[in-house]
Formats: C-alpha cells, sequence, structure tokens
C-alpha cells in the first residue's frame, strides 16, 4: 500500500509542473563541438600544415655565392670556369627553381669566410658578423665550416656554450661558439626560421662532428656530405663543385628534409651537360670569375696601416691571402719596412723567408714580385729557382714557401719587395 501512495505522489508532482525541455546547446560539455571551424586548435593545424619553403635565405663561403645573386661588396667565387654559369645551377638555385619553387630572400654568403673569425688580423669575414643581413626567410641554409676546419691552428674548436646568453659568448675566435652564436642570433631575429645545417665535403675531424652535434642539440636537420667528394659530390676545384655535384647536393637536400615540408620521394637525376658548357677550361687562366688576385703595393699598405720606417712587419693581410715574414732564430728579423724607397725587405744573410698562404677552399695560381733595383738579392722558390722582378712564378696549393738568395755571387743580397700580385682561384 505504502509503493502505491508514494507513485501517486510522484505522479502528481510531474503534472503539477510544465515540461522544460532544455535547449540542446545549453549546458553543453565545452570540450565537445560539432562545428569543425569552431573549436580548431590552432597549435594542432600548425603541426600537421606542411609546406615548402616560401623565402629561402643562404648563408654560406664560396661554394655558396653567385656573382649577382650576393651583396655587391661580398666577394664571389662563382661563376667560374666551370660549367656553373647560371645561379640556377648553383646547389641553391636548384633546390629553389627544381624542387622547392621558393623565392631566394637574401644570399649573405661570402667567399674564403669562417663561422668563426681566427686569430686576431686574420681577413675572413666571418659568419658570426652576417647574422642580420636577411629580411623574412622561412628557411635559412647554413652551409659553414669549411674554412674554419682548414684553418685549425688559428680556429679552434672552442665549447658547446649552449646555456650561455648570447650577448655573452665569445662568438669570434673558436668554431663551437661561433656556430652556436650563428644559431641563436638567426632563432632570436628571424622568430619562425627554420634552420638546415650543412656539413660539407672538407668539414672533416672533430669540425664535423661539432656541426652534428650542435644541430642535434637544438633539433635542427642536418645533412652531411662528408666522405662523398670526389664520388656524388663532384668537384671542379679545391672544395667547389661543378654542375653535377651542385645538382646532387640540392637532391640531397631536398631528400633528407622532405619530410619536414611534406614533400614526395624523388630519385636523383644527373643533370646532362648543354651546349654552351665548358667544364674542360681550369682556373688560372685569367677568365673573369676563374681568378682572383691579390695586389699589394708596399707604400699603399704602410700608409694604410701606419708601418713605420726601420721597423719589421711580421704579416700582409690582403683578402685571402697572408704573406708572413720568418727569420733564423735569434736573429735580427726580416720583413724590415724601410720608407726611402718604401720596400718590405728580406735578409739573405739573416736567414729570411716568406711564406704565401690563401684561405683553404682556394688554391694559389701565381705570384709576381717586383723589387726596387738597389740590390741583387732576390726570393728563390721551393726548388731554389730564382723569381725575377716582374715575372710570375707558378704556385699550388694552400701556401708556398720563399727563401733569399742573390743574383750575383754575394751572400748576403737583399729581396727588396715593393709590390706582390698574388693570384688564386
Amino acid at each position: 500500500m505504502k509503493r502505491v501512495y508514494l507513485l501517486l505522489i510522484m505522479l502528481a508532482a510531474w503534472l503539477a509542473f510544465p515540461s522544460c525541455e532544455k535547449d540542446p546547446q545549453e549546458n553543453k560539455d565545452p570540450q565537445e563541438n560539432t562545428d569543425p571551424q569552431e573549436n580548431t586548435d590552432p597549435k594542432e593545424d600548425e603541426g600537421e600544415k606542411k609546406e615548402f619553403p616560401k623565402r629561402l635565405g643562404i648563408m654560406g663561403d664560396s661554394i655558396s655565392t653567385f656573382e649577382g645573386k650576393i651583396p655587391s661588396d661580398h666577394r664571389t667565387y662563382y661563376p667560374s670556369t666551370s660549367d656553373v654559369n647560371s645561379w640556377e645551377k648553383t646547389y641553391w638555385g636548384v633546390l629553389a627553381t627544381q624542387y622547392w619553387n621558393c623565392e631566394i630572400d637574401m644570399n649573405t654568403s661570402w667567399s674564403g669566410s669562417s663561422v668563426a673569425s681566427g686569430k686576431a688580423g686574420s681577413v675572413r669575414t666571418p659568419f658570426v658578423e652576417r647574422c642580420g643581413l636577411f629580411n623574412n626567410p622561412d628557411v635559412i641554409l647554413l652551409f659553414g665550416g669549411t674554412n674554419d676546419a682548414i684553418a685549425s691552428n688559428e680556429i679552434g674548436l672552442g665549447e658547446f656554450c649552449y646555456d650561455t646568453p648570447l650577448n655573452e659568448i665569445n662568438h669570434y675566435r673558436r668554431f663551437r661558439d661561433a656556430y652556436i652564436y650563428v644559431i641563436k642570433s638567426l632563432q632570436e631575429k628571424y622568430k619562425d626560421v627554420k634552420i638546415i645545417c650543412i656539413i660539407g665535403t672538407d668539414v672533416t675531424g672533430d669540425y664535423g662532428a661539432s656541426v652534428e652535434a650542435i644541430a642535434k642539440h637544438f633539433e635542427l636537420p642536418y645533412v652531411d656530405f662528408r666522405g662523398e667528394k670526389n664520388t656524388n659530390v663532384t668537384i671542379f676545384s679545391g672544395s667547389h663543385p661543378d654542375a653535377q655535384g651542385h645538382a646532387y647536393k640540392a637532391w640531397k637536400i631536398y631528400d633528407t628534409t622532405r619530410e619536414l615540408f611534406g614533400g614526395e620521394a624523388k630519385e636523383y637525376v644527373k643533370p646532362e651537360v648543354t651546349p654552351g658548357d665548358d667544364p674542360g677550361q681550369t682556373p688560372g687562366d685569367d677568365i673573369p670569375g676563374g681568378t682572383f688576385k691579390a695586389e699589394i703595393t708596399v707604400a699603399d699598405y704602410a700608409t694604410a696601416n701606419g708601418w713605420e720606417s726601420g721597423k719589421n712587419y711580421e704579416t700582409i693581410v690582403k683578402d685571402d691571402i697572408t704573406l708572413t715574414a720568418t727569420w733564423t732564430a735569434g736573429g735580427n728579423p726580416n720583413g724590415v719596412y724601410y720608407s726611402d724607397v718604401t720596400d718590405w725587405r728580406f735578409y739573405q744573410a739573416r736567414g729570411g723567408a716568406m711564406t704565401i698562404t690563401v684561405a683553404g677552399e682556394h688554391t694559389l695560381k701565381k705570384a709576381t714580385f717586383t723589387y726596387s733595383n738597389k740590390n741583387d738579392g732576390v726570393l728563390l722558390g721551393s726548388d731554389g729557382a730564382k723569381v725575377p722582378s716582374g715575372q710570375a712564378c707558378a704556385l699550388s696549393g694552400l701556401s708556398a714557401a720563399f727563401t733569399v738568395g742573390n743574383n750575383g755571387t754575394a751572400t748576403n743580397g737583399q729581396a727588396r719587395i715593393t709590390k706582390m700580385v698574388i693570384e688564386y682561384d
């Protein structure tokens, strides 16, 4: 009986109140939304959205240069006498025109440059000084380290200074510090930029390993060409690829990073040599773009650098060339400047010697010395042959050494140099 009574009370209560059906949108779980446009998580969209770069930035050394596509005051290597005779045949040109279909934001590359600058007085136009030259890139190719590795006696490895504030990094002298500084600077200035690190064929030993370690630390993609020189990366001269070598580099960069941009797999196809390409000439033939010249007139150099007459000066630096004076240990110095005939003087009796070195990605070709006519002294090549005044002598490699001799029979010759012209490719 009690159950019946309870049911009657519940029925009466239901009939006494009007129906209050709720709006289907009212009290809806905020996590639940049937409108796909109304509750789209922007972070998820960004994560899923993959597309090729629209504006490509390049920071490199001579391998990444091309005249007219870098700032006019930057030194260039290409177009050289190789078959890389248009910017579209460089690795970054192939990437931009054949793979990514993007614009060039800025190419800040500089022939002969290194990431760090090394010892004081070196002229290396380092990467650390060029971090702010881009406009608005969404991808930057960071391709450096060749000259740092070759100049390892001047540019030490340094430290992995990941936790050091940007403005406290000693970024000029040492490689790792400089490379980290460049990455941090680019990320700070260009907030959404993607950086791709490239390890070149000649970035060897601890220098190449350092680039790899730094890229992994910052979780950046890197493309590794170590061990591929003269195989997949065909070379024209020194570290400089020919057109086929550039094409391979472009393909490998694309293939290594394609998942980052949602690209499909593509097979590498070697480029065909087209009529008009001339890969047969060698650099150093005095063809525009094939040979560089560092011309040093001692009078002008002395004035510009405040030299004082009667004092010795051990080095002259011009463009990619460094000339160094040496002498017998404990003896009187060489490389003495005299203003009366404005010459840089080397003494036979003092064991005088001179060394010419060129930045690592280049190769020495010729040297021409002009002497004053007040002494019979003359420079001697490594083979002991005399180097006459005003006549070019052939060179090769990264350095060349000279001693002092005499055009006569005396043993106290003085090579009084008034001008030097060093040619290199």
